[in-house]
């Protein structure tokens, strides 16, 4: 499609938007934006694959150029047997070959491949099979006499083993060749790991590698949306067989669905920050279209409502725009009060935005507006006070005192009858309906601290999808200024995930929880960070805090405003976390931490 046509396209979207509203017509528009030449054309995003080359050549090879492999090997106290599970059907011969090259080429050498052909109707492969395991001791194999499906063709290898961890690999695709290596120093380092899994790229037919994934640390939410970890998947033996292994009739989920029970049992989940898997993208394949095994996503969704049961989740889980993203949309736990603290000082325009907002699109009426006046002067600010304070679950609070954001808002707290805290800028308009419960969905849950939502500014580019710590210094917002639209990095932006911090200008969470970590710093975070600093204290508490897109507002601030920090509340978040500031957990420290915030590989 030429540039006129392309721009044809995104006119009928306009056209439908004025047409239709903004969030009637998303699908549609959505079909003119997602596409690499619209998203080019619209928003200049940069070609992830050039900077990921860059990557390789500016970072990867000096990595192996730099280590001794065979003598970091030589010195691990702890050498186990890695037992490589490779179900076989039908793949081209030219894939296996490659395959099986990538295991014979690892540097560490303490493993054994476990094939199970299932009934393939090609002899060549059968042939092949019987070659390298009559040249190679390692290799085990069996035939199965009828075609199973991968997930039974899968644990006839694992019987077959005899590791004491198990890695998976597809008879298509290829470990790069320091993947065991690293996973046994991993092991070496932190011997109780029984859950490991490593970033990943694609790997195209002529060998070139694209489409890098630099995961984050477990995100349990994240792991509900998609299954994000896939390769490479390492697990301990014995959890392995005590989770029932893989479970037949979840063919082409079955490792989503393993995972999920996995991770039931075990808190000992480990992510390794580098490429050790890479994935063919043929023709055809998953890795090429996510709709090539369009009969898999209903078995993810299976996989996804049985562990909800298991864990006692009462949700449904829905499909969302793309294949292989849903939603585990929670049931309401309660019905206790949501106190809902907006501060403000005039602009009684948007403070009336805000507050229609709740009572037009909250979706939930057990509620308190606690309005915080600091110092409003102006007259219509003050007849709008007097005809709103007529309202039962309206209270007025004056502080009048010069602006303190976390003072304000501790007052607030401390004056809220409800179980629950929801912060608002006085500045900010609801979009979806039921935002409310979309926040409170997660806040009820005893393991999380705090829930953001997705903010935009008023042109439809994203002003919040979580923070980021470490960015620009001290934190910073991911996907700033990507189109509404536009997922992000692996459609981050577009589904639920965890993050250590969200933006206070949309933040719910438990009363008690705010109260545990002593609410905001008014001391030394007056103005700003004070969001920042509470998400941190929250997660350092042992909560997690969460991101939904389901909760989605505008954000009336400024696009080009950006974030403006007093010098002394950097240096202040600087002295008191340290380090802390470039680990976030959710982030990967492959991935940039300069602007823009959208998930570029630093080069």
């Amino acid at each position: 499609m030429g540039l006129g046509g392309m721009m044809n396209l995104v006119r009928k979207g306009c056209l439908s938007l004025v047409k239709e509203g903004p969030f009637v017509c998303a699908r549609k528009v959505r079909r003119y934006l997602v596409s690499k030449q619209a998203r080019d054309l619209i928003g200049g995003v940069r070609d992830l694959n050039v900077l990921y080359r860059m990557w390789i050549d500016n970072k990867e090879k000096p990595y192996f150029d730099g280590t001794d492999f065979a003598g970091e090997i030589a010195g691990f106290s702890f050498k186990p047997l890695i037992s490589i599970i490779m179900p076989v059907y039908n793949v081209d011969l030219c894939w296996l070959k490659k395959a099986y090259e990538s295991v014979v080429n690892q540097y560490y050498n303490n493993w054994e491949l476990c094939i199970v052909d299932d009934c393939s109707s090609d002899m060549k492969l059968r042939e092949y099979i019987k070659k390298i395991a009559a040249e190679e001791s390692r290799v085990k194999y069996e035939f199965l006499k009828k075609n199973s499906g991968i997930a039974v063709a899968s644990n006839h290898g694992a019987k077959l083993s005899t590791g004491a961890y198990i890695a998976l690999l597809d008879n298509d695709d290829e470990l790069a060749p320091h993947a065991l290596f690293e996973v046994v120093k991993l092991l070496n380092e932190k011997p109780e790991a029984k859950f490991i899994y490593s970033d990943e790229d694609k790997i195209t037919e002529d060998g070139g590698r694209c489409d890098v994934y630099f995961k984050s640390a477990y995100s349990p939410d994240l792991l509900l949306s998609n299954m994000y970890i896939c390769h490479l998947s390492v697990y301990e033996r014995e959890l392995f067989f005590s989770c029932g292994a893989f479970r037949q009739g979840y063919d082409g989920s079955q490792d989503h669905d393993l995972a999920l029970r996995v991770v039931e049992r075990t808190d000992e989940i480990h992510h390794i920050p580098k490429v050790l898997y890479h994935w063919r993208k043929i023709k055809g394949s998953t890795a090429d279209n996510s709709l090539a095994k369009d009969t898999c996503e209903d078995a993810s969704i299976q996989a996804l409502e049985d562990a909800c049961k298991r864990r006692g989740i009462k949700a449904v889980v829905e499909k969302t725009h793309r294949p292989f993203l849903f939603r585990v949309k929670r049931e309401m736990t309660d019905n206790e009060m949501v106190s809902i603290i907006i501060p403000f000082k005039d602009k009684v325009k948007l403070l009336k935005q805000t507050v229609n907002s709740v009572y037009e699109k909250g979706g939930y009426k057990n509620i308190e507006l606690l309005l915080v006046n600091n110092q409003s002067k102006e007259a219509e600010t003050l007849a709008y006070l007097e005809e709103v304070k007529s309202k039962k679950e309206v209270r007025l609070i004056d502080y009048d005192e010069e602006f303190n954001y976390s003072d304000m808002n501790n007052m607030a707290v401390q004056a809220a009858t409800g179980k629950y805290i929801l912060l608002l800028n006085n500045d900010v308009k609801a979009i979806d309906d039921d935002f409310i419960l979309a926040l409170k969905e997660h806040a009820q849950r005893p393991e999380v601290g705090v829930v953001g939502a997705k903010l935009l500014y008023e042109n439809m580019h994203v002003q919040h999808a979580g923070v980021i710590l470490g960015v620009g210094g001290v934190a910073d917002h991911s996907f700033r200024n990507i189109h509404h639209y536009d997922d992000g990095y692996f459609s981050q932006a577009n589904i639920v995930r965890n993050v250590s911090v969200v933006t206070g200008a949309c933040m719910m969470m438990r009363k008690e929880v705010f109260l545990e970590v002593g609410g905001f710093d008014e001391v030394n975070l007056k103005i700003a960070l004070n969001d920042v600093d509470l998400c941190i204290k929250i997660f350092l508490a042992g909560y997690i805090n969460v991101y939904t897109p389901y909760c989605l507002l505008y954000h009336y601030e400024s696009a080009t405003r950006g974030a403006f920090y007093k010098e002394s509340e950097i240096i202040f978040m600087k002295k008191k976390y340290g380090d802390l500031l470039y680990s976030d957990p959710y982030y990967n420290e492959n991935l940039s931490f300069k602007s823009p915030l959208m998930y570029f590989p630093d080069v």
